[in-house]
Order: C-alpha cells, then structure tokens, then sequence
C-alpha cells in the first residue's frame, strides 16, 4: 500500500477517531497499534501531555471548521512510556468520500531536544512561582516562632499549648501545600473515567463534621447529575478537598458554604461543574495561581489549580463584598 512507501510516520484516521490506520514509522514512533486505538477511541487524546491537550483539541476543532492543514506541537506519551516525546502533527481533510472510512491524514515528526527542554524549563518556571509564596510563608511564620519562644524564655512573654499548637499546624500546612505542588504539577497519576458526583459526595461526607466543628455549615445542592469525567481520582478528590477547605477558612467567624452541581456546555464541550457560593467574598484575584493572597486561603487555591489543569480542568474565583463569593470547578466531561 502507499501509506508504507512514505518514510515519515503517517496515520489515516476518521474525524470521531473511530476508525485509524498507521503506517510502519508511524507504529515504530508510537508503539500502539490499529487494535489498541480501535478498542479505546480517546486513548489518543490521553497519551498526549495534560498541558498540551487543549492545544491539540483546538487543531482539531479547526481542521473540522476550515479543512486545511493544520499545525499542532505537543508531547505525546508512547504506550509503556513514562516520559513523553515531542511531536509536530500536521493534518489535512484529504478525503470526503462517504464509502470510504477515513477522511484525514496526518503526518508526525519528533521536534528536537532542545524545543523539549524549553517546554521543561517553563514549567519548572510555573511550579517556582508557586513555590516561592509558600516557602516565604512557612519562613514568616518560622520566624514568629523561634522570636517567641526566645521571649518566652527570657520571661518576657507567655506561651501556652494551643498557640503552639496553632504555630505547627500552620507551618505543616504550608510544607503540605509545597508537597502538593511538586507531587501534581506535571504529573500523569492513574486516568479512569470518574463518576465526579460520587467523589463530592465523599468529599462533603469527610468534611462536614470537620467544618461544622468550625461553625461553618456544608450544604450540596444536585441540580442535575454530572457527566462523568476523566482524570486521576486521587487528584481530582485532593482538589476539591483544598478547595472546599480554603473557602471555609475564609469563614473566619462561621458562615455557610453552598455546593452547587451542574453541567454546562461551552461551545461543543460538556464541563462537569461544582459551584461553591461562599456568604464572604474572596481576598484572591481571578486567577489562583498567580493571586497567592493569604498563604491559608490562597495558596491551596493556586495548588487545587495545578492539580486540576492536569486534569483537564480549572477553577475560577468571582468575589463580591456584600454578596459573598462564587468557586467555579470545571472540569471536561469524557466523550
């Protein structure tokens, strides 16, 4: 056949990705073959870098609208692998026969090492942003520490347990939110297709007791049931626990939080999404990660958004002095 002519690796694949055909470069680059991509229609689009999949997916909502090629660099994790490759596509529409089952072509090339590490340093760059904030926290309060128990001992001040108490507990928040960040930005944990109302109901059941001992009152409203989702369960369930936590901790003197669950179609895409109305608003900017405002509030917000991008989702923060504020969890419904 023509396709095992070409040098280059080529793939022949239809536009819902339900039918592929690979050539020999193409299986040697990738390691999968027609069978593995046949048997999981999305397993392309998982492979591909937590980073790079929005990228990908609107190559390819531009090639459906305009049908000339299209240009898309991502990595891309070939079967077995544990670290990825970086790959140029290049797709056209070549085909519109309707008794024919493949109606794009794409050839692929390996960028060079040097575009890759790019790619790695930036995101070395992102993490150190995040880091920085916290470690500079957790050195204030180290600080505030050793100042009082040296004025302790001079009899100048009094310590009791509780204050102490308050001082570890902060400082193992801050090296546990340092940990979360290096242990998800970046990081491919177990993918599987989630059933996300199931996780915010263990979630709420784990925290509720807790939040109620601080006076704050816990209320999930289902509007309509979430499609479900894909992503890495631990992760996912780690994020909405550090969200739900930092906008209770904003409740300084009690107050309520209202969970709201709904679907919510932007443009083609389905989001699941958690809607957290808190009864006062937020110290933080709109965007978490780069608004690390009170290191107890802020920076599990900026942590729970690494963690989600990795899967396929984000969170947002609308906040409103007199009517309280709104968290938005997001995340893409699996196809």
């Amino acid at each position: 056949m023509w396709l095992e002519e070409l040098p280059c690796p080529v793939a022949l694949f239809s536009r819902d990705r339900s039918f592929y055909l690979l050539n020999f470069a193409a299986k040697r680059m990738f390691q999968f073959s027609e069978e593995d991509l046949l048997s999981h229609p999305s397993l392309w689009a998982e492979q591909i870098d937590a980073d790079d999949r929005d990228n990908f997916f609107k190559s390819q909502e531009e090639l459906a609208s305009r049908g000339n090629v299209v240009r898309c660099d991502y990595r891309f994790f070939p079967k077995g692998a544990t670290e990825p490759i970086w790959i140029r596509e290049l797709s056209i529409i070549a085909n519109r026969q309707a008794n024919i089952p493949w109606n794009i072509v794409s050839a692929f090339t390996e960028i060079s090492d040097l575009q890759r590490r790019h790619s790695g340093a930036e995101r070395i760059r992102k993490r150190i942003d995040i880091l920085k904030p916290l470690f500079h926290d957790l050195q204030n309060r180290l600080q505030v520490l050793v100042m009082s128990l040296e004025l302790a001992k001079r009899g100048l001040m009094e310590i009791d347990s509780d204050f102490l108490l308050q001082m570890v507990y902060s400082m193992k928040h801050s090296v546990e939110n340092a940990q979360g960040c290096l242990n998800s930005s970046g990081r491919r944990g177990s993918l599987s297709c989630l059933n996300l109302s199931g996780i915010l109901e263990r979630v709420v059941g784990e925290l509720r007791g807790e939040l109620e001992h601080r006076q704050v009152r816990l209320h999930l409203l289902c509007r309509e049931p979430l499609p479900n989702v894909h992503g890495d369960e631990k992760q996912i369930q780690t994020a909405i626990q550090r969200i739900i936590k930092s906008c209770a901790l904003r409740l300084n003197n009690g107050g309520q939080l209202e969970l709201e669950t709904a679907p919510k179609k932007v443009g083609r895409r389905l989001y699941a999404q958690i809607r957290i109305h808190t009864s006062c608003g937020f110290a933080v900017g709109p965007n978490p990660s780069a608004s690390i405002g009170n290191p107890l509030i802020g920076s599990d917000m900026a942590v729970a958004s690494e963690i989600l991008k990795n899967n396929q989702g984000c969170v947002s923060i609308k906040s409103q002095s007199e009517n309280g504020g709104l968290v938005t969890i997001s995340l893409k419904a699996k196809n």
